[in-house]
């Protein structure tokens, strides 16, 4: 049996893990994450700080993510699963 791999790209030719961290600082340098409802409600600057919250007083949490890959997508799929 042969086995044929596809790939999208050569590994070699990837950039190496500095440029990439680099890279990845400078773009986040310019993103502001807003305030959401739940940071709001639980008094809280980000979904992390409220697992680390719950952690240190012992509670059990359950985190759900619903959403796929573009808005249009994600909407549709809240229209067919909110009616089951």
């Amino acid at each position: 049996m042969d086995i044929q791999i596809k790939r999208r790209f050569d590994e070699n030719e990837l950039p190496d893990m500095r440029s990439v961290v680099a890279d990845a600082e400078k773009i986040a340098s310019g993103i502001s994450i807003g305030e959401t409802l739940f940071m709001k409600k639980h008094g809280v600057k980000s979904e992390g700080e409220y697992k680390q919250k719950m952690m240190k007083i012992r509670k059990i949490m359950k985190h759900t993510h619903i959403g796929w890959n573009d808005w249009s997508t994600t909407e549709q799929g809240f229209k067919r699963y909110m009616k089951s």
